[in-house]
Parts: structure tokens; C-alpha cells; sequence
């Protein structure tokens, strides 16, 4: 289980790096999202987070479910 990073982790402030179509199904890339979906899961109040914020320097973000529920 990955930690979120916080301020002055020097990851937040790189300017993260692309991440190509095919190295998506990547078992690195598949493992990177799964920590963040348990990351959000464990959060009360996340909503979404970023590569970056679990120390990864890639252009990738994952929406929580919590999003689409009315308050």
C-alpha cells in the first residue's frame, strides 16, 4: 500500500512524463492503478488523485466513485 505524498515532495512539482497507449495494460501501469483506487478508497473525502501523488511522475489520474453520488 503506496502513501500519499505531500508538499515538499519534490514528484509534485516535476512536470510528469506521458504515458504511452500501449504501456497501459503494463503490469507496472495496472499495479500504479490499482494503489490509486486503494488510495481514494481510503481516503473520506478524495475524490480523484494523480500519478504523482503516490510518487510516480506520470500523466495519470483516476476519478473516485464518489464523484457521481448526490449529496
Amino acid at each position: 500500500m503506496k502513501t500519499i505524498v505531500q508538499t515538499p515532495e519534490p514528484v509534485l512539482r516535476k512536470i510528469a512524463k506521458l504515458v504511452d497507449l500501449s504501456a497501459i495494460s503494463s503490469d507496472f501501469i495496472q499495479g500504479l492503478l490499482e494503489d490509486m483506487r486503494d488510495a481514494i478508497a481510503r481516503e473520506d473525502d478524495a475524490v480523484a488523485i494523480a500519478a504523482p501523488q503516490l510518487g510516480e511522475s506520470l500523466r495519470i489520474f483516476v476519478v473516485g466513485k464518489r464523484v457521481n453520488k448526490k449529496f
